[in-house]
């Protein structure tokens, strides 16, 4: 409870691949993160947390259920976590909390991969018909919320309750190209998908073919869709309960004027600097790396 009496609203923010030393509180004299500074300055940061796990969805599935993989299942890609876990969010919502998810998920494979992932399926399930595991009877397709080709195919409506989040807009997969509920939203505001990625761009650095400046404006990307009302009108809280939101960001890391959408990809307004002044776009490694270096030699 508050010192008012009354139930905190709560926000999780969570940047795919986004390195401590990326963020200006943390040491970067490159980019610039005032907003998450200044939430840095007013609470808590926690300079010697680890992750449960590198890899994506065991991670998430951990910041979910407070469980490392070897208990929750999910120990690799592929592996989705269980239909019936026990998260976070879904005791909230049993206290009465309202709960939302708006961006990128990965608790379920997105159809990268489809023999690696069968692969794991087969080592964790089995086969039920043989009888040498359990058969759960989960309902049919509860790992394909967040299959690319099925939210390419149409909209997809999410079940009521996907892992304890009641609402929940999916952008599937990274930087420019997401899919999922983001792409539908995308075209309706007369935007081709088609003109996406590498091949689409306006300029690709040289050294390093995942810099590279997108053909879609800033105002279109899939972090300016995770803010956007639309997005999170149905997540807002009501007069008589609290809220519970988490709004993933798709693998971000600001830039010097504003937020980029991916570590990949750089906004069209500005080119990446060097703590001296302007450099070229090509020069976008070298300069994140000698600052997360510097970075690193004073924490140290």
């Amino acid at each position: 409870m508050s010192e008012h009496g009354r139930r905190p609203n709560i926000v999780l923010i969570t940047g795919d691949q986004l390195r401590a030393d990326h963020l200006g509180f943390g040491g970067n004299t490159v980019v610039r993160t005032p907003h998450l500074d200044a939430i840095a300055e007013r609470g808590t940061v926690f300079d010697r947390g680890y992750v449960a796990n590198p890899v994506c969805m065991p991670n998430r599935s951990s910041l979910l259920t407070a469980r490392v993989p070897s208990s929750h299942g999910t120990r690799f890609n592929g592996i989705p976590l269980d239909h019936d876990a026990d998260t976070f969010v879904r005791r909230l919502r049993d206290a009465g909390y309202r709960t939302g998810l708006v961006g990128k998920a990965h608790l379920q494979n997105i159809g990268h991969h489809p023999k690696v992932a069968a692969g794991h399926r087969r080592e964790v399930f089995g086969s039920a018909a043989a009888g040498d595991v359990l058969d759960r009877r989960w309902p049919a397709g509860w790992d394909q919320y967040e299959n690319l080709e099925r939210h390419r195919a149409g909209w997809v409506e999410m079940p009521e309750d996907f892992y304890g989040f009641e609402h929940v807009e999916l952008a599937i997969d990274h930087a420019d190209y997401c899919g999922g509920h983001y792409e539908h939203w995308l075209r309706d505001r007369g935007f081709d998908p088609a003109q996406r990625g590498e091949n689409a761009a306006l300029e690709v650095s040289s050294s390093w073919r995942q810099v590279y400046r997108p053909a879609m404006p800033e105002e279109l990307y899939p972090t300016a869709w995770v803010g956007s009302a639309p997005a999170t009108s149905s997540v807002r809280r009501p007069a008589s309960r609290s809220s519970c939101t988490c709004r993933s960001r798709i693998r971000t890391i600001p830039s010097p004027r504003r937020a980029a959408t991916t570590t990949c990809m750089t906004p069209r307004s500005w080119s990446c600097r060097r703590p001296s002044g302007p450099t070229t776009p090509g020069r976008c490694r070298t300069c994140v790396s000698g600052a997360a270096s510097a970075a690193s030699s004073r924490a140290r």
